[in-house]
């Protein structure tokens, strides 16, 4: 059961996590790290080992070990499910259903969506180049606890009732993953639409004044 879950290819994973390689130089594939907050991609995936290598921390391993950063958590069980979650390999959905749930396995617990306010929060996304006004039109703040210690992100919305999770350490998901839909007018839809990868692309075209009019459509990850 664990060999099919290490038999997931990393790119797969990391693919459906929302992250992209920046560049393929033979058999590795490079990436900004899906761990931290980095300009110039520094994260390594080997395809025919299938491992990876995080020149910023000093960290590698195998898509546990990367599940094990992740999601911050050491239980084996817990990071099976997860990675089964995001990889609709159904192998791997029948291995992870084979494992009943405990309650001592670490989740989002107490989770909350709040105005976004934080200074923290909104500095990063001005980090960014996101000015304060329209993060705290477009975004949330998301409260939720993960082993007793308590978390905080900016929280964007899809169209399934899941939130998009980001802060400076963290960039995750919660509940199920799908796209985000925003109409430009409440009286029915545009006749244009533009289409962003990611809800930091979609923020900053707004703030470069890029989209008038247009609908927007915000994948939330390639594979959708």
């Amino acid at each position: 059961m664990l060999k099919e879950i290490k038999s997931i290819p990393l790119a797969t994973f990391l693919s459906q996590l929302g992250h992209e390689p920046t560049a393929r130089k033979g058999t590795r594939l490079w990436y900004k790290s899906p761990l931290r907050q980095e300009h110039t991609p520094s994260f390594k995936v080997e395809t025919t080992l299938n491992c990876w290598y995080d020149f910023g921390l000093g960290k590698g391993g195998n898509i546990i070990d990367l599940a094990a950063e992740i999601y911050r958590s050491t239980d084996l069980r817990y990071l099976m499910r997860c990675i089964a979650d995001s990889c609709p390999v159904p192998s791997v959905q029948t291995v992870a259903s084979s494992y009943p749930q405990r309650h001592s396995a670490p989740s989002m617990e107490q989770f909350e969506i709040v105005p976004l306010e934080r200074r923290a929060l909104v500095a990063y996304l001005q980090e960014r180049g996101i000015p304060a006004h329209i993060a705290r039109a477009k975004c949330k703040e998301a409260h939720y606890c993960v082993n007793g210690r308590f978390y905080f992100a900016v929280a964007f919305e899809n169209v399934s009732g899941g939130w998009e999770l980001r802060n400076r350490y963290f960039k995750g998901c919660r509940g199920r993953k799908d796209i985000s839909y925003l109409p430009w007018a409440r009286d029915g839809p545009s006749i244009e639409c533009a289409v962003f990868e990611g809800f930091i692309d979609y923020l900053s075209a707004l703030t470069l004044g890029i989209i008038s009019g247009a609908d927007a459509i915000i994948l939330n990850s390639v594979v959708n």
